[in-house]
């Protein structure tokens, strides 16, 4: 294929979809990440606009994913390259490439203004748009988190939202290789609790439907009036917060982060009686993820936090806006 081709690359979170992405560029190629909840449509929108060349297929079951809606909307022309946990086993598969190929001699490798990725934004409004990234903004995020939250190779991460989406790509997989941090991956929603017991996280960026389903599992096993009997204790309060955090598996993470939507005031607050500071912080895919960001101890609640290192924000002074601002507040 000429250099700088789009290759997708479709499949739920794996150790794989990282080793793809990386060859994808290696090769000298442009990767193109698809949600593996994409509709028939979609997909195949995706694959013309984007003018993907290649497919690599990941995990996919088409019960926790749309696989069964997308493998009919793959152009039949469309070269397939199957991942282990792939679906389809008639294709060529990334075991038998590695098996009979010779490693590259010369690999591509990245210089910061070259194209990395382009990202598909979910198409809530509207057809999805393609963000184009290189991977000097990649490295900026890092750049960036690493201050914030002085990251190194002695973190660890849960995968667990879609690598397809800039929030995960930018708090997993571009920290694991510019930090070499440790990542973990969760088999899905029936396993996820175990998961996030075994990788222990230090890291944790989270939704605020998961962080308030945590808080309502633990409700269910110690109801509220009798926490505020124990954590009124002094001698049982911090054995039963450290337990609580250990059981959440959450007792090793120093650095918890929320995003896409407020959460209720009251949530988190319980999570900093528990000794966890929910960590606010608001980005888009046009900027890989990275906007702003709330500080350990200078959190505001209702607020995103300051602009996070490299980034220069401002109010558009235009006549009306302040007028429309005041009306949203």
């Amino acid at each position: 294929m000429p250099p700088g081709s789009s290759i997708g690359l479709l499949g739920r979170n794996s150790a794989h979809w990282i080793l793809a992405d990386v060859g994808i560029w290696l090769a000298g190629h442009v990767c193109v990440p698809l949600y593996p909840t994409l509709n028939a449509e979609t997909a195949n929108y995706i694959i013309k606009h984007g003018d993907i060349r290649l497919m690599v297929l990941g995990k996919l079951d088409g019960i926790a994913d749309s696989w069964k809606q997308i493998k009919d909307s793959l152009p039949p022309e469309l070269p397939l390259i199957g991942l282990p946990q792939s679906p389809r086993t008639d294709i060529t598969q990334w075991d038998s490439i590695i098996r009979t190929q010779a490693p590259l001699e010369k690999p591509t490798l990245p210089s910061r203004n070259r194209l990395a990725t382009i990202v598909y934004t979910s198409g809530s409004t509207g057809r999805p748009k393609g963000v184009m990234h290189s991977f000097g903004s990649m490295m900026a995020v890092c750049e960036s988190l690493g201050q914030l939250y002085s990251m190194s190779q002695h973190d660890r991460l849960l995968s667990y939202l879609p690598l397809a989406h800039v929030a995960e790509r930018a708090a997993v997989e571009a920290l694991s290789l510019y930090f070499g941090t440790q990542v973990f991956f969760s088999q899905g929603l029936e396993t996820f609790q175990t998961d996030l017991k075994r990788a222990r996280p230090t890291l944790f960026l989270s939704v605020p439907r998961l962080w308030t389903k945590f808080y309502l599992g633990v409700q269910d096993k110690l109801p509220l009036k009798l926490q505020r009997i124990l954590f009124a204790t002094p001698v049982l309060s911090g054995l039963v917060k450290r337990r609580i955090l250990k059981e959440l598996g959450m007792d090793a993470i120093r650095a918890a982060v929320t995003g896409s939507a407020p959460l209720p005031a009251d949530t988190i607050q319980w999570y900093r009686k528990l000794g966890l500071e929910l960590l606010d912080c608001y980005g888009m895919s046009e900027n890989f993820g990275t906007s702003h960001a709330s500080l350990p101890e200078a959190v505001r609640i209702g607020y995103v936090g300051s602009p996070a290192p490299g980034v220069s924000c401002r109010i558009l002074n235009r006549p009306g806006f302040r007028r429309h601002l005041h009306a949203l507040k």
